[in-house]
């Protein structure tokens, strides 16, 4: 889980997909892989303006993003990012 504790939105990118997913302030989401191998991990890189999810490893599914238990598409609240 990655939970937004800052005072304005964060900007979440899903690596190696370049995917962009925007969080809430005080918003939290999951992002869950499936049918992974033992290799397989979340590396997170928090940049000046955004935070990097690449997801490591071999044998895994696609990651999927979830706001309150629903999936959410690329581009999610992406009208809260500020530059």
């Amino acid at each position: 889980m990655i939970s937004n504790d800052f005072v304005k939105p964060l900007l979440l990118s899903l690596e190696p997909w370049g995917e962009d997913y925007t969080l809430k302030v005080n918003e939290t989401v999951e992002i869950i892989a499936k049918d992974c191998s033992e290799d397989f991990y979340f590396h997170i890189a928090p940049k000046t303006d955004y935070w990097a999810v690449y997801a490591e490893g071999s044998g895994n599914d696609y990651p999927r993003v979830y706001s309150n238990g629903i999936e959410v598409d690329s581009g999610y609240n992406r009208d809260l990012t500020t530059d």
